[in-house]
């Protein structure tokens, strides 16, 4: 339970023995001990998470190194329990509560898919690997952790792609301009897209060699190569057309008749190339080549059933960088609508309504009031009796919308109990608001005479 620092001047290499005891949790105690041999002077630092508030047309800070996010303090922290709860996770100042609810990791996955411009739902993934599954009417695909890493890594085991926030947190849209057609190769029927779509390389297959494929240009090759796919990849961030790449992940047979080039119904994996639009680049980075740290993301496109015009957009989630980001927010000065306040008369209210002897935001029993609401900044109330004798006038001339009454006369003795009525004038709107209120008082026993 207690922290301790080693401070060794002695010159390394150096001996530190160390004995452990067991506090007998469990079973007989097992104590052990030993040597560990002292090598090198290492130091851990850890960056610490804060964020402030600036006045920008001041430039003053009105808060400094908040550490408060999703409402929990993240430095210093503690694994074993939830710290500093007990602190303001919002806090205010200036008349503005601020609190964080932010992301300094780079995406795991996506956040939003959506096909036309419309979300698709989530459900969740399949193929024994973990992550998930959007599904719609033409499209499902994933972000297929089997073939890459849940930090953003696009490729496979070897990992490869991009780890860098900036690559990680780019959106995509998937354009579907291709046009399927058929043609014949070696006296079989082959479904390839005939025009539009982009220029992508294929680099592998599951349950064939692509040493047969029959777009090959080198038949008995197993070398990626190049072909048409159904649709461009844009990245949406730079405004540019980027390269991809392929693999058929459902076919066996690419000598079969009907053989398709890319798979609308069954599986088809894909790799972004978070690189500029080139239609006569094979992709390298499965043999380690130039292109292996420019991928982002896997695409499992579970099936592409798809109408030419399509659009396909993938949002990821833009974590903080921390002395890079920062939010931006202005406010509209206090103004006063007359066409508003207009609107707001009919909502003119006194409550409690009846007074039954107390009201709960009363404190003792010197203080007993009702409060009419919605009213403009400028306003007279006169309070009658059913005699139409006039109890008492009060004068509001402040911004807010409440004005209190303490049931009180004129000469500042309770009133008795029984109705009233409220005039109220409304100068500056042209108007007026007449209530009814019932007071019924408590035994009054006044101090003094």
């Amino acid at each position: 339970g207690e922290e301790w620092d080693i401070l060794v001047d002695a010159p390394l290499p150096i001996d530190v023995g160390w004995v452990v005891f067991d506090d007998n949790y469990g079973g007989n105690p097992v104590d052990a001990s030993g040597t560990t041999t002292v090598t090198t002077v290492g130091s851990i630092s850890r960056l610490a998470k804060y964020w402030n508030l600036k006045d920008a047309t001041t430039s003053t800070v009105k808060l400094e190194n908040q550490s408060v996010l999703n409402g929990m303090d993240v430095f210093p922290r503690r694994d074993d329990i939830s710290t500093n709860l007990g602190l303001p996770s919002a806090p205010i100042v200036d008349g503005f509560q601020t609190s964080l609810n932010v992301n300094y990791a780079a995406p795991l996955t996506f956040f939003n898919v959506s096909v036309n411009g419309s979300s698709i739902p989530i459900a969740e993934g399949s193929a024994g690997a973990p992550g998930q599954r959007w599904t719609g009417t033409n499209f499902s695909l994933t972000d297929y952790t089997y073939f890459g890493f849940p930090t953003g890594s696009s490729y496979d085991a070897t990992g490869y792609g991009s780890q860098s926030i900036d690559d990680l947190q780019q959106d995509y849209e998937f354009r579907w301009t291709g046009v399927q057609g058929d043609t014949v190769i070696n006296g079989k029927t082959v479904h390839i897209i005939v025009s539009g779509g982009s220029i992508a390389t294929l680099y592998g297959a599951r349950s064939f060699s692509i040493a047969n494929h029959p777009l090959n240009p080198s038949p008995g090759s197993t070398d990626p190569f190049l072909a048409r796919i159904p649709f461009e990849v844009w990245n949406k961030d730079l405004g540019i057309q980027i390269n991809y790449e392929f693999y058929d992940r459902s076919q066996s047979d690419p000598t079969a008749e009907g053989f398709y080039v890319w798979f609308p119904t069954n599986r088809v994996y894909g790799q972004v190339l978070n690189t500029p639009y080139d239609p006569a680049h094979i992709a390298d980075g499965s043999t380690g080549g130039a292109d292996a740290d420019k991928y982002t993301w896997n695409n499992v496109w579970y099936k592409s059933t798809w109408t030419v015009g399509d659009v396909v957009e993938i949002d990821y989630v833009n974590p903080i960088q921390i002395g890079v980001d920062m939010f931006n927010f202005t406010t509209t000065a206090p103004g006063y609508s007359k066409t508003l306040a207009l609107d707001q008369v009919g909502k003119i209210n006194v409550f409690p309504n009846p007074y039954y002897g107390v009201n709960t935001e009363e404190i003792n029993k010197y203080q007993r009031f009702v409060t009419f609401t919605h009213l403009p900044e400028k306003a007279t109330i006169r309070i009658f009796n059913l005699g139409g004798v006039l109890v008492r006038t009060i004068d509001k001339t402040d911004p807010g919308q409440f004005q209190r009454w303490d049931l009180s006369n004129e000469s500042g003795l309770p009133i008795a109990s029984g109705f009233y009525i409220a005039y109220i004038d409304l100068p500056d709107l042209g108007t007026t608001r007449i209530l009814k209120l019932a007071v019924i008082q408590e035994r009054q026993i006044l101090d003094r005479f």
